[in-house]
Formats: C-alpha cells, sequence, structure tokens
C-alpha cells in the first residue's frame, strides 16, 4: 500500500469525532457552544484487472503524487492493493471541487503514465465525508 497522509489528516478525524460527540452533549443540554466542523472530502476509485499493481503503485509514488501534493485543499492520499489484479485509491481534499477535480486528473495521467497496465476505467465514489472515527 502506498500512502501519503500528513498529520493534519488525523487532525481533522479527530476534531470530527469530538465536533460529533459535542452534537451529542449540547443536544443533552451540557453544551451552549457548537465549533464549525471541518468539511473533508473524499474520492474512491477501485480499479480491476490491473496488470502489475506494484508497477501503477511505484509510478503513482514517482509523478502522481507530486502532482497531488501541489493541488491545493489536498489532505490525504492512499493507494491500495486489493489482490488478484484489483486496486483502489483513496484522494482526501478539503474541498468537493478538488476532490472531484482529482478523478480527471487521475484519468488524465494514468492515460499518460500507466495505460499499458490498466485497461479498464474505475468506479468512482466522491463525496463528503459524513462519518469519521479514529482511535
Amino acid at each position: 500500500m502506498v500512502a501519503f497522509a500528513p498529520p493534519l489528516a488525523a487532525c481533522f478525524v479527530r476534531q470530527t469525532a469530538v465536533l460529533k460527540r459535542n452534537e451529542r452533549l449540547r443536544g443533552k443540554g451540557q453544551l451552549q457552544k457548537r465549533k464549525e466542523e471541518p468539511e473533508v472530502y473524499i474520492s474512491v476509485r477501485r480499479y480491476s484487472q490491473v496488470r502489475s499493481v506494484s508497477e501503477v503503485c511505484r509510478k503513482i509514488e514517482e509523478s502522481f503524487v507530486p502532482l497531488l501534493r501541489r493541488t491545493p485543499g489536498f489532505i490525504a492520499y492512499y493507494a491500495v492493493d486489493g489482490g488478484g489484479g484489483t486496486m483502489a485509491t483513496v484522494s482526501i481534499f478539503s474541498t468537493e471541487a478538488m476532490a472531484l477535480e482529482s478523478n480527471d486528473k487521475a484519468a488524465t495521467w494514468l492515460q499518460a503514465n500507466a495505460a499499458e497496465l490498466q485497461p479498464e476505467p474505475p468506479q468512482i465514489v466522491a463525496g463528503k465525508v459524513k462519518v469519521a472515527a479514529s482511535a
């Protein structure tokens, strides 16, 4: 698995969990003010029939991750080897527009850098994080 998650991503997850707890307390009259909840948007792309997941991940690390890091609102990126020629990528951003734009960037990058390794377009799920939890 390739993972690029700066400490800020963990902070968003923890802060979201604290804010959810605070909402429950406020409902019981134990908390007066609610802090602004940070918005986090995620795009998950699932790929099948990948000819070499390790080679795609190597290329992602070399050239796609640097592209994402220069994108405003970037929080984290993960590439997961699902076994059997499947993989998934997760892009996390602070804005919905950037999360959706990451799908276009991924498609363009894939066509230019790894098309021979990935013949099928991905299944994509993207949207605002509604529930977050961490240890």
